[in-house]
């Protein structure tokens, strides 16, 4: 055993939730990259084609369900650390994704877990997402269980899914009610790991803490400057200012989805791009991101991963 006071190779992160989706496989990636930690990946199939190619790689992986804490004992059983994320957006159901929180939070406690890292979201009762997440952290603030919260941002790739669409004509149209001009931040996943590694390298640090991360704070506008100047993209930007957003309470179809823009416009635009960099240094920001899906030509190399609008949340980060 080193005297390095700091979690080593011989410590195992479990990675709880998100294995397949943003959040978890960039936690997987940065401990398989860095190699100061052992992964271990929670998953419903072992059989499945990515968990043989997570055992693959040299990740532990294993069978637990959110739903099943008997599961999630076994799971956790010689672990330094938790990564925790969970998905409203898989089943829709509140009480359900709370018992899985709970779940995984008495999980944890029983098996001594030193540090647990759970991916949270702030308490926004008019979003059912944000209201669950909060409950869970009113439950780990009680447990007694050493932990952090981090909070994530708006994902860049869900500008694809919230206005930006392509054209026949190969150029390209961005329309959201979200006001043009206003900046908020966002967020590259593939970062998450970055940013939750450097929290497991440094628990005196981090143990107690609500750590709030983005890539870039950046408005709609200067994202689409970005993807012209990268990859060429001729985008037709629909202007908006705040005044007409507000305007469209009453009249959003969904109702629940004004409240989430809303929400990124005000309590979300609580981060901190100077801490982000510090844990993660080499993360990327709008034109990292742009370069990676688009290169230098008017068509993205490859289509960015598709999620659902709630951006710290998606229905792919769930368990494999």
């Amino acid at each position: 055993m080193s005297n390095d006071p700091r979690p080593g190779p011989e410590y195992i992160i479990a990675v709880c939730g998100g294995v397949r989706g943003m959040q978890g496989s960039s936690v997987v990636d940065f401990i398989l990259r860095d190699g100061i930690f052992k992964a271990r990946a929670l998953t419903r199939d072992v059989e499945s084609a990515k968990a043989v190619e997570l055992t693959e790689k040299g990740v532990q992986v294993v069978y637990a369900d959110f739903d099943k804490p008997e599961t999630l004992a076994y799971a956790f059983e010689g672990v330094y650390g938790v990564f925790a994320v969970t998905n409203f957006f898989e089943h829709g159901d509140e009480k359900r994704e709370i018992l899985q929180g709970i779940n995984i939070v008495d999980a944890a406690r029983k098996a001594d877990v030193k540090h647990f890292v759970w991916s949270a979201l702030e308490d926004t009762p008019m979003i059912a997402s944000c209201r669950t997440k909060a409950e869970v952290q009113r439950y780990l603030a009680k447990s007694g269980l050493p932990h952090t919260k981090i909070y994530l941002s708006f994902y860049l790739q869900n500008l694809f899914v919230a206005g930006l669409s392509r054209l026949p004509d190969n150029t390209w149209d961005f329309h959201w009610p979200c006001p043009t001009d206003e900046a908020f931040p966002f967020m590259v996943p593939s970062d998450v790991g970055g940013w939750v590694t450097a929290l497991f390298m440094d628990p005196e640090e981090w143990i107690g803490k609500d750590v709030k991360v983005c890539s870039a704070i950046v408005s709609i506008r200067e994202i689409v400057k970005v993807l012209h100047d990268v990859g060429g993209l001729d985008i037709q930007l629909h202007d908006r200012t705040m005044e007409q957003f507000l305007a469209l309470k009453d009249e959003f179809l969904d109702r629940e989805g004004w409240e989430l823009i809303h929400w990124l416009l005000t309590d979300g635009r609580d981060r901190d791009l100077a801490l982000s960099k510090r844990l993660h240094g080499g993360m990327k920001d709008v034109r990292g991101w742009a370069l990676e899906y688009f290169g230098e030509a008017d068509v993205p190399r490859q289509m960015p991963q598709f999620e659902v609008l709630m951006s710290f949340e998606t229905v792919s980060d769930i368990t494999v």
